[in-house]
């Protein structure tokens, strides 16, 4: 596994646009903070029921943010990372000098977990620092009072990454597979409003791309649904499951895709 690591860094670490993307990701990320006028957004109803830059509300508005910078940014960068190997034949030269087909696919694999797990302590860690900083009798116990913002912040990033994983494989080149990526975003929002209104709502919000933004949804999404119809926000729960599974799905049918088709 070191091995595949360090090969992965050695192809991509000078790579230009990939540093171009992390930066992007890592000064959007937290810009939702003091850019976005995220105050301005909530409505009189329920106005002082959310503490934006405080515990334990911050660590639900960086995750939206990152719900945005993840999809856009770090799935690019990914699809980037498998598409730009087949036009430039590196993938082909690395199975040809000895790397098997799985140990390529791992090596793939291994970027998408590794990537996650390092956002998410990017993630946690500008949380802290941001909730330390504005909360008013902080506490420990305040500050980690999350309801698992950082298992959930993971799955997120992995559900995102597993699909632009698919995508790169299905399609092979950049331009379309982004395209392609972005473009099934609509298609499952109509087709979810269409089984919203002609079979089941509860069933419209199981589909995968529902489910991995629901791990992090809109906060104010949560408490207008107190107020509001038509609101509909998963489980946690049932957000972690399914998004566990649909990532495991994805990059099972990336797998077959690979191992089925040319190099």
């Amino acid at each position: 596994m070191l091995r595949l690591i360090q090969l992965e860094w050695a192809k991509f670490h000078k790579n230009n646009t990939i540093r171009m993307l992390l930066l992007f990701f890592m000064l959007f990320f937290p810009a939702l903070l003091y850019f976005g006028k995220f105050k301005d957004q909530v409505p009189d109803v329920i106005a002082g029921k959310i503490k934006v830059y405080g515990f334990p509300d911050i660590w639900e508005t960086l995750g939206y943010s990152g719900n945005w910078t993840i999809f856009f940014f770090l799935a690019a960068l990914v699809i980037y990372t498998i598409t730009i190997e087949v036009s430039n034949k590196t993938m082909r030269q690395s199975i040809i000098n000895g790397l098997s087909r799985e140990e390529f696919f791992l090596s793939k694999v291994i970027n998408v977990v590794l990537l996650s797990f390092l956002i998410t302590i990017f993630y946690s860690t500008l949380s802290l620092i941001v909730g330390i900083k504005n909360s008013t009798d902080f506490t420990w116990s305040m500050a980690f009072d999350n309801n698992w913002a950082g298992t959930r912040f993971f799955l997120m990033s992995m559900g995102y990454l597993s699909f632009a994983l698919l995508f790169a494989f299905i399609f092979r080149k950049a331009g379309l597979a982004v395209f392609a990526f972005f473009a099934y975003t609509l298609i499952e929002q109509i087709f979810k409003l269409y089984l919203g209104r002609k079979i089941s709502q509860e069933l419209a919000n199981y589909l995968p791309f529902n489910v991995i933004e629901d791990l992090h949804p809109n906060p104010l999404s949560k408490l207008a649904s107190g107020f509001t119809e038509g609101v509909s926000i998963l489980p946690h729960s049932h957000a972690m499951l399914f998004s566990l599974i649909y990532s495991i799905l994805a990059l099972a049918a990336a797998y077959w895709i690979f191992k089925k088709g040319d190099l």
